[in-house]
């Protein structure tokens, strides 16, 4: 059973939609405008259906069963928002990323996309303190296979690795071979007995992996797809699962979740304005959050907005971190607490102020860059301690080079860029050090750049 998707374009028609909060009584209420449509009422922009022309999932989910009892905290029809659940030590998820590939190669996904991906997954779950570390060793490119490519073969009986202990996903040409419908998808969700098995997965088309893919179709270029199927892998159902089925009790029922409004139509397409709060679509409901990463809007839409629940609720990230510790205990590792990977530029006298760097995050790339003309080779060394040795010149010395050498990184003239790969090794979490380039060669005296201060994180 495919239990996850995302869908390019759904047919639009009329919904009814009951329970409507009336806009009577208010005087001349501003137009609403979503996609380039302009609607007239908040009934007409709900009875639309899906304002847009792009929606987020192309399968459709099974209702949960109303009141299925157990003793387990978040099965598939039942969520106990225990306390024990809440976001606590950090979880981390180990991923290895499979980019499937047509004839001649079509389909690739650069490394550095693949690494956006991660970092998107990073940044979107930082709430649920959930984490995810990308060894460069687990990129793999397995041969070309169009039947594997187009999502056909069974091609994870023989890819897979581990999925106890690793979450696989694939990238591939789901979107064409769905016929231009679905974006991403996972199988199954956990509950359903499925952990560890060959086919445990996420699927991503390749034009969504990670942010500004020159690929992505208009409104997904964030990589909030990728945010959405993990959510999926971690337990989630979409918000409008069951539509506005409220029976005995909302942990029961609809998405199993009380604090996202049920609703009854699925949204996709831009946000529309004013901002929220949008009016209920179910009888009694509340505002419902078209801006939640389990709906069906665009990218441009999955953001905090003021007094809104964030993209995740507090409870969804409850039931994805039960997710983990009841169902998939081996896939997660418990992370010591770590600062976040940064890299902050410092200068003194007259040093060369063209030296940049992206915060070093373990297990990812960081790439160094001497910016402006330059006809001279030039290193850059990382050091593990920093000093501030004035020559007589005026510039300034500001790394020590008798203190351990983490990386030296030569640039050829005129070469500006460079990416590095930096370790995925948790224990050097929170490690500072400096780092400072030195151009030199032909005739120029030597030159030094402002140091970059840096810490290893995630």
């Amino acid at each position: 059973m495919l239990v996850s998707g995302r869908l390019l374009a759904i047919a639009i028609t009329t919904w009814w939609v009951p329970g409507l909060v009336s806009q009577q009584g208010k005087s001349s209420p501003p137009p609403i405008l979503s996609n380039g449509k302009t609607f007239a009422t908040w009934e007409e922009f709900l009875a639309s259906a899906q304002p847009g022309s792009f929606a987020r999932c192309g399968s459709v989910f099974d209702v949960p069963p109303a009141a299925e009892l157990t003793q387990l905290d978040c099965t598939v029809s039942f969520t106990n928002t225990d306390p024990s659940y809440d976001p606590g030590p950090t979880h981390n998820i180990n991923v290895v990323f499979h980019v499937l590939r047509g004839a001649n190669g079509v389909g690739d996904v650069t490394n550095q996309l693949i690494n956006s991906q991660i970092s998107v997954l990073n940044q979107t779950f930082a709430s649920a303190g959930i984490t995810f570390t990308l060894d460069p060793t687990n990129i793999k490119r397995p041969p070309f296979n169009d039947t594997f490519f187009n999502d056909g073969g069974q091609y994870w009986a023989t890819l897979a690795v581990d999925p106890d202990n690793f979450l696989n996903i694939y990238s591939n040409n789901i979107l064409q071979a769905s016929n231009n419908t679905i974006l991403g998808y996972v199988p199954y969700l956990p509950q359903e007995g499925t952990v560890g098995e060959s086919f445990d997965r996420i699927v991503l088309d390749h034009t969504i992996v990670g942010a500004g893919n020159p690929l992505s179709p208009p409104g997904f270029a964030f990589g909030f797809t990728g945010t959405h199927e993990v959510g999926h892998y971690l337990g989630l159902y979409h918000i409008f699962t069951g539509g506005c089925l409220d029976l005995f009790d909302c942990f029961f029922s609809s998405d199993l979740i009380c604090d996202t409004p049920p609703q009854i139509v699925t949204f996709g397409g831009v946000c529309p304005t004013p901002p929220p709060p949008w009016p209920p679509v179910c009888p009694g409901g509340s505002s419902p959050l078209l801006n939640n990463f389990m709906g069906f809007m665009d990218d441009g839409c999955m953001i905090p907005f003021p007094g809104v629940e964030g993209p995740f609720t507090s409870e969804q990230i409850n039931r994805m971190r039960c997710t983990l510790e009841s169902w998939r205990a081996d896939l997660f590792a418990v992370r010591p607490d770590c600062e976040v990977a940064a890299a902050r530029p410092r200068n003194m006298g007259s040093n060369a102020d063209i030296y940049r760097a992206t915060a070093p995050v373990l297990g990812q790339s960081m790439t160094l860059e001497l910016q402006g003309p330059r006809h001279s080779p030039a290193v850059a060394m990382g050091r593990l301690l920093g000093c501030e040795r004035h020559l007589a010149n005026g510039q300034v010395l500001l790394v020590d080079l008798h203190s351990p050498l983490l990386f030296r990184q030569a640039f050829a003239a005129p070469q500006e860029k460079v990416v590095r790969l930096v370790p995925s090794l948790p224990e050097l979490c929170g490690l500072e050090f400096v780092s400072q380039a030195f151009i030199f060669g032909g005739g120029t005296p030597l030159i030094l750049t402002n140091a970059i201060d840096m810490t290893l994180g995630f």
